[in-house]
């Protein structure tokens, strides 16, 4: 069953990665103050590139995936969205693309496989998007170093203790966090996400804020309501 934003649609039967909640704040987080170029590492159905290419208009929007079906569903997302001109689609690994890249990116969107320990799917498009086998951090950390402009920003949405794991690999490619959204169910939730947001510049102000999803009688929070407006039809 496709997904309908405002201004465009996400179909994903094709794809191991949902649409999800936690993806769409990302999405709708993710932040640079005039970004040329934008990368969207681990594409899945598309819906990071389109959120982005929606928010930043002038944007020329990169879109990298692994797994052919979800490739091919997120090129035909982008085919059939208004920003069609300026999204492209590459179906590789990201170590790869980080070599032959021929540009940098001013802002870079990740939602990385984060299961390295857990018990695997015998589903293999499941599997590829949640564990971390053909992308380990070290290994994403080095190619985010290639990609990544000189004053860009790199978001990366996982749990906490993969969260922690990734910025040791991102701290040996001189990569510096510089804010962290906590990203809670309902108040007091156990193990919640985290988007860090990471760059070049060592001599940054670090902040570190939160956002609640839902209030205890499950309708969505102003701060979310403010967040997924321009998004979410039925908010």
């Amino acid at each position: 069953m496709a997904f309908h934003f405002k201004q465009f649609s996400v179909a994903q039967d094709q794809c191991g990665m949902k649409v999800t909640t936690d993806a769409c704040i990302l999405g709708a987080f993710a932040h640079h103050q005039n970004p040329v170029k934008i990368l969207d590492i681990g594409a899945g159905t598309g819906l990071l590139s389109l959120m982005l290419a929606q928010r930043y208009p002038e944007a020329e929007v990169h879109a990298i995936e692994v797994d052919l079906k979800a490739f091919q569903q997120a090129k035909e997302n982008f085919s059939n969205s208004p920003f069609s001109d300026r999204l492209h689609i590459h179906h590789g690994t990201i170590q790869d693309f980080a070599i032959n890249a021929p540009h940098t990116f001013d802002l870079i969107a990740v939602n990385p496989p984060f299961f390295p320990d857990h018990l695997k799917s015998t589903d293999e498009a499941r599997r590829k998007a949640f564990h971390n086998d053909l992308l380990p951090f070290n290994e994403l950390a080095a190619s985010i170093r290639l990609l990544l402009a000189p004053q860009g920003l790199c978001h990366i949405l996982l749990p906490k203790t993969q969260c922690d794991w990734i910025e040791l690999d991102m701290i040996v490619e001189q990569l510096f966090i510089q804010e962290t959204l906590v990203i809670y169910p309902k108040e007091g939730a156990h193990n919640p996400r985290q988007i860090n947001v990471f760059g070049k510049n060592a001599g940054f102000h670090y902040r570190r804020h939160s956002l609640t999803i839902k209030q205890p009688n499950d309708q969505y929070t102003s701060e979310m309501v403010n967040l997924m407006q321009p998004f979410y039809k039925n908010i």
